[in-house]
């Protein structure tokens, strides 16, 4: 499930990489962000699971298409050109990479897909644990008690699918088992619940700004502003706050925005992964996958608000009853 745990952080850390490059920053942080994103890259098409590269691409196709063109529309010739050089220099390192980590290997597992799928011992494993569900009943079995009680499924079952099996490879499929109907209910409408939250919230934002005119393309694009962005031109206007109440919104900051929108597109790719493997399972991805969805579940009441900044220690000393000492 490594691969499962980059898919995982990838939108997260090409989100942070473009907040990098659209604030003003040191080159050395710039370089630093890019060349963890580079290698996050890597790492997921040199990962052994086919499912974790096919979803990896899938983002990263998504990624391109949803930030690139509202990048360079906003960029003068001469910033467009030294984008497509860094684009350029981005693929060449990605190639030189790839060549010293033979990742060559890594692709030509896509050759056996054909002759290994037919054979899979997990389609007769989950044959069986669909079988079992009547069985689990409506409680399920107890959370963490797959691997003890699945033999019981599979007595006479041919190597290689009579081994133990800790997790099924279907995490859908095993929170059933373990869970039940109740439980299975429970997860699914915290997790795909969140999800749709999230997606909800992020068209009220888009339905808010149209009805609102607001317009966006005469400013630099910066998803990573804490600030909103209004149009100033002739005839356009605005939510007052009222309206705003009315709506049962106020309008998100581009921060806000891009990373909700980033929280969703991890927690699609995790979702698809599920099907096949066993993700949510893992420690390490649960506490991520509850950070976004607690993302996604809490920007519901999420407001333009911003935080006070913080006096300097001077002003703070002067509201003290006592000074220091000299």
């Amino acid at each position: 499930n490594a691969g499962a745990f980059l898919n995982l952080t990838l939108p997260a850390t090409a989100g942070l990489t473009l907040r990098v490059f659209t604030r003003p920053n040191q080159p050395v942080v710039r370089a630093i962000a890019l060349t963890l994103l580079v290698i996050l890259i890597v790492a997921i098409f040199a990962n052994t699971s086919r499912v974790a590269e096919l979803i990896g691409a899938v983002s990263l196709v998504v990624l391109l298409v949803r930030f690139v063109p509202t990048i360079f529309s906003r960029l003068s010739k001469t910033e467009i050109s030294f984008g497509l050089a860094g684009i350029a220099a981005v693929l060449l390192a990605l190639y030189g990479v790839a060549q010293a980590s033979h990742l060559e290997q890594s692709l030509l597992r896509w050759q056996k897909l054909g002759g290994e799928l037919p054979i899979d011992p997990r389609w007769i494993v989950t044959k069986r644990a669909v079988a079992a569900l009547p069985e689990t009943g409506v409680f399920g079995t107890g959370p963490g008690t797959f691997r003890a009680l699945f033999a019981h499924y599979t007595p006479e079952l041919p190597e290689p699918a009579q081994r133990v099996w800790r997790f099924l490879h279907e995490d859908y499929l095993q929170t059933l088992m373990e869970w039940g109907w109740a439980g299975g209910m429970f997860w699914a409408l915290v997790f795909f619940g969140g999800i749709a939250t999230g997606i909800q919230n992020l068209r009220r934002q888009e339905k808010l700004r149209r009805a609102a005119k607001i317009n966006t393309r005469g400013y630099e694009f910066n998803p990573g502003s804490e600030k909103i962005v209004r149009s100033q031109k002739p005839g356009t206007w605005e939510w007052t706050p009222r309206q705003r109440a009315q709506q049962g919104t106020s309008e998100w900051t581009p921060r806000q925005r891009v990373f909700l929108w980033l929280s969703v597109l991890s927690l699609y790719g995790v979702a698809v992964h599920a099907l096949v493997d066993f993700p949510l399972q893992i420690a390490s991805i649960q506490l991520y996958a509850a950070t976004f969805l607690g993302t996604c579940w809490g920007s519901e009441r999420w407001s333009n608000k911003q935080a006070t900044p913080r006096r300097p220690l001077e002003r703070k000393l002067e509201h003290r009853k006592w000074k220091p000492m000299s």
